[in-house]
């Protein structure tokens, strides 16, 4: 195997870690904000292999954690304009929507996004918790 593609393949288990540990940490966070002793995440994002390798968590996470996940998949033209939807009209369909970099100005310019600061002040012991959901990302990689 070439070092090139070796670098590609250690870059995108980075890509794929870093996406494992936002949204466990985004699952701990939706999950510190519900009141029922059931607890469903939904979590809408690209039809990708990242995504798909966060579906093949879904089992061991349920089992740590005791939080159902639901996950909804669609294509990139389909995914920015359901998540808009959802986000403009207040639904709260998902809790967490995984959306590329170059497609978040829309939701920071519309204060759909709630900062790290934020959090802290919403959520009791934000940051002890967010230590955890970063802990259980990085104890399965």
């Amino acid at each position: 195997m070439s070092n090139q593609s070796c670098e590609y393949e250690k870059g995108a288990l980075r890509t794929l870690r870093c996406y494992v540990v936002t949204v466990c940490l985004m699952l701990v966070v939706c999950a510190c904000q519900r009141s029922s002793n059931e607890v469903t995440v939904t979590v809408l994002g690209e039809d990708t292999s990242n995504f798909s390798a966060m579906e093949n968590l879904k089992g061991e996470y349920e089992k740590a954690s005791n939080v159902s996940l639901q996950f909804y998949k669609f294509g990139l033209g389909v995914l920015g304009p359901k998540a808009n939807q959802d986000l403009a009209n207040g639904t709260g369909l998902y809790d967490i929507i995984l959306q590329y970099n170059f497609a978040l100005s829309p939701f920071v310019r519309n204060g759909w996004v709630f900062t790290i600061k934020d959090l802290e002040i919403i959520v009791p012991n934000f940051a002890a918790r967010r230590v955890d959901a970063v802990g259980w990302g990085l104890l399965h990689q």
